[in-house]
């Protein structure tokens, strides 16, 4: 039933071996937005695209998931519903997001010197 189901749905969902899960596409989510878009739930619908990790696919990469948590999803949202419900909340996530990088940043940077002393 899974497989069928995984089948019928074609290229709108993607299985991440990172993750060990399956997560629905960007494409499917915009397209659900595009549709909906001046429906009272379209600001949920791209709530949950910018909310939803995308990490899986960066396989840990800091830059990739900045690009792709902050600039793609999150930036999304706050120019569609500059004003919206999960504002404060999205905020709040690039807050996180960029705090993480800086200090796998600093991290690495900090093993670098060390190591070429």
């Amino acid at each position: 039933m899974t497989l069928a189901w995984i089948e019928a749905l074609g290229c709108e969902v993607a299985y991440t071996g990172e993750g060990s899960a399956w997560t629905v596409s960007d494409e499917a989510y915009l397209t659900l937005y595009e549709r909906h878009r001046s429906d009272p739930f379209a600001e949920e619908i791209l709530w949950t695209f910018a909310s939803e990790s995308s990490a899986y696919s960066c396989e840990g990469d800091p830059v990739c998931y900045v690009d792709r948590a902050v600039n793609t999803r999150l930036a999304r949202y706050w120019a569609d519903f500059p004003d919206g419900r999960h504002i404060v909340q999205a905020v709040e996530t690039a807050r996180t997001v960029l705090a993480g990088t800086l200090e796998q940043c600093t991290a690495a940077r900090a093993s670098v010197r060390r190591h070429a002393r």
